[in-house]
């Protein structure tokens, strides 16, 4: 499966919810993701070592829908609102945790943060 691309604009010092669906392509059915874990990291370019903002399912910034097959993306206020970065690009992994261990780019693209003009 190829990963979709899917840019992302946050408001700064906002909660946001990103929510993908993630699906057969030959169904366009939901795929169970019971026993998986996410990742995602955002760098402002690729190959950066730096990471500006890791979330996982582990950290609670990303939620895994069961066998609804919904990824959802939590952004905080303080993730949003950092004032040190406002552009970047990401990746969005799913892990089989429950059987076979593959590891699957589910989502790929830009975020970008857009600031408070209104103070």
């Amino acid at each position: 499966m190829t990963a979709k691309v899917v840019n992302i604009e946050l408001d700064a010092g906002t909660n946001t919810n990103i929510e993908l669906d993630w699906t057969d392509p030959s169904t366009n059915l939901p795929i169970d993701l019971t026993g998986y874990t996410s990742h995602m990291q955002i760098r402002s370019v690729q190959y950066d070592p730096v990471i500006l903002l890791d979330l996982t399912t582990e950290n609670g910034k990303i939620v895994l829908g069961g066998t609804a097959g919904t990824i959802t993306i939590k952004f905080s206020p303080t993730d949003t609102n950092t004032g040190q970065w406002f552009k970047g690009t990401y990746d969005l992994y799913i892990t089989d945790t429950g059987g076979s261990g593959n590891e699957t780019a589910v989502a790929r693209g830009t975020v970008l943060i857009l600031p408070q003009t209104t103070q």
